[in-house]
């Protein structure tokens, strides 16, 4: 998976910060990242999200990224309308990455 951010310079022209975007690439997952994926998903609800759901999501995401990030940097360089979904896709990637493969397991007799 992939995430791109935006990250101040430190750098003003015209009175405006310049910023720059970043790609995070994710790492090679292990099944205990996949065990929390689940954790994650059974204990918030996705339905009605709150600042408690928003930060344990962001949070996950930021471990899934390998914390290259802060969850500020990410609520700071993630445009608003992208912020829910992105946190939803990162932890159902992680879950959609081992399910997709239980069809090739050959069926028990």
């Amino acid at each position: 998976m992939e995430l791109k951010l935006e990250f101040g310079t430190g750098k003003i022209v015209d009175g405006e910060e310049i910023t720059e975007m970043r790609t995070f690439v994710t790492r090679k997952m292990m099944s205990r990242l996949v065990v929390e994926a689940f954790e994650v998903r059974d204990e918030i609800n996705l339905t009605e999200f709150n600042t408690a759901t928003l930060h344990r999501l962001a949070d996950f995401a930021c471990e899934v990224y390998d914390n290259k990030f802060t969850r500020d940097q990410l609520y700071d360089g993630l445009a608003s309308n992208l912020l829910i979904s992105t946190l939803k896709e990162t932890m159902e990637g992680v879950i959609s990455g081992v399910t997709k493969r239980q069809d090739t397991f050959p069926a028990v007799k």
